[in-house]
């Protein structure tokens, strides 16, 4: 499923149902019955707030042996629906800078799947009518590359949000961090295990993190997918992180990796978000 948006295909937790919306709708279509919002809307340009740069986080990798049964729906680069607005070009560069990108990663990292632009679906838990995420221009959302370590069950991928304003970009923090917004997703993926015939539950681990709330990271939740027996087959740890008016959802998502992987994994991720906090700093300056 990844993070935001998109089309589910085979592997990785999606960008889709968590962040902007995922899906292949756009914002004001007849699905929604709201009015498209203009794409002059707001495009200065904002100032990060004095924040660090991204605090690493570290998750505990599950203990058990990585199973062939796919977790989410990953998200490809293409969608069914094609947004009508001109695409605003200052929104799609921050969003676009805020991506974790295939080059951030080297061998042996592989491009699992492209990104690319993530319109706006009203399937989204993040998704108010009249919400912030139906404030976002054309091109302002955006997913990068699904990246998968060597041939294990590791990935790790990313969504990138550039909303017009600061206070939009805490609107939507505030939704994901809404016990509401974890319910729904976690019933998204169990969605996807239930009708790829699977009787593995999905369950809302924690939302807390050692490190939430420094360095713009604002937002944390990690889900487990549990066997019939108990055992915790895949887990996906989504992070958030605010940067002025720009959201960066990095989400890693393995089962059953040893320790050496499991830190190449955290080390980095970890990397590729400090590069684009950097990118996305240089712009809002």
């Amino acid at each position: 499923m990844r993070w935001m948006h998109g089309s589910p295909v085979a592997v990785g937790v999606l960008a889709m149902l968590a962040v902007s919306g995922c899906g292949s709708s756009s914002p004001g279509d007849a699905a929604s019955g709201e009015s498209s919002p203009s794409s002059n809307a707001i495009t200065t340009i904002l100032e990060v707030t004095t924040e660090a740069a991204p605090t690493t986080t570290v998750a505990e990798a599950p203990t058990t042996t990585p199973s062939t049964t796919v977790a989410v729906p990953v998200p490809t680069a293409a969608t069914t629906t094609i947004d009508p607005r001109p695409i605003d070009p200052e929104d799609q560069a921050l969003a676009q800078a805020g991506e974790l990108t295939a080059d951030a990663f080297a061998a042996p990292w592989k491009v699992y799947a492209e990104g690319g632009a993530a319109p706006v679906s009203t399937d989204s838990c993040s998704y108010r009518p009249d919400g912030a995420v139906t404030m976002l221009t054309n091109g302002a959302s955006q997913n990068g590359p699904t990246m998968q370590l060597g041939d294990t069950g590791a990935f790790v991928y990313s969504s990138s949000l550039a909303f017009p304003d600061e206070s939009l970009a805490k609107e939507y923090v505030a939704i994901v961090n809404l016990d509401a917004w974890s319910t729904c997703f976690a019933g998204q993926i169990q969605k996807f295990q239930t009708d790829s015939g699977n009787d593995y539950v999905v369950n809302v681990a924690t939302r807390d993190n050692p490190t939430l709330n420094q360095g713009g990271f604002e937002s944390f939740a990690q889900f487990d997918i549990t066997s019939p027996t108990g055992s915790v087959d895949r887990s996906a740890f989504v992070s958030v992180f605010r940067y002025g008016r720009e959201v960066i959802i990095e989400t890693q998502e393995y089962a059953g990796l040893s320790d050496a992987d499991h830190q190449k994994v955290a080390d980095d991720s970890y990397a590729a978000l400090l590069a684009a906090y950097n990118r996305v700093l240089a712009l809002q300056n």
